[in-house]
């Protein structure tokens, strides 16, 4: 599913690769506001949608694999997304453009945002942002959903997710793993994989 990260040679068309990546995240860092959630449908949209860089199937597992792990979720899924265009590299080129623009903003803006946060039409702006933020999540969230609540195995993990965050207030990492092993036990063997293939 993940397969082996692609090599880039030195050239041209490196550079010319590793300066897109760069600038895609870069890009990413510096007009995403809403923390590592909102980066992800943008992220999504660049190395899916727009370039192709991956697969639909292999940018979610990506991402499952982001939020399994410990750190934020956008400098997770960059790593991915880097390490599988350009490996160890193509990972910090793109961690590094990710972080970069919130590093420089709060270091020139930190002081004076303190001062205006509580103005009306700062705090006006920043709603209609985290709106937009809403909208975003909820668009690709609905994406992945299609295809993980479409299949028995994953409606039925998504239910007993719920049961227990909602009902038995079990804490997130819990939900997670327990998550992860139901999911393990309800995948076919690989012999049964190839009997349905041959039946297809």
């Amino acid at each position: 599913m993940l397969g082996s990260p692609h090599k880039k040679k030195p050239g041209p068309e490196a550079l010319r690769f590793w300066l897109e990546l760069f600038w895609i995240f870069f890009k990413i860092g510096a007009l995403t506001l809403g923390g590592g959630y909102a980066m992800i449908p943008l992220i999504y949209q660049e190395v899916v949608e727009c370039r192709q860089w991956l697969e639909k199937k292999t940018f979610f597992s990506g991402l499952v694999i982001a939020q399994a792990i410990p750190g934020a979720n956008a400098v997770n899924i960059a790593s991915f997304v880097g390490y599988r265009r350009g490996g160890l590299f193509g990972a910090v080129v793109a961690v590094v453009a990710c972080v970069l623009p919130s590093f420089l903003i709060i270091c020139a803006l930190g002081s004076a945002f303190v001062k205006f946060a509580s103005h009306p039409s700062v705090s006006g702006a920043f709603e209609g942002l985290r709106a937009g933020i809403i909208g975003l999540l909820v668009y690709v969230l609905g994406d992945w959903g299609r295809q993980l609540l479409g299949k028995p195995k994953g409606l039925l993990v998504f239910c007993l997710t719920l049961f227990g965050i909602l009902v038995l207030k079990w804490h997130p990492i819990l939900v997670i793993v327990l998550g992860g092993i139901l999911g393990f036990l309800l995948s076919p063997l690989p012999e049964e994989d190839q009997e349905e293939e041959d039946l297809v």
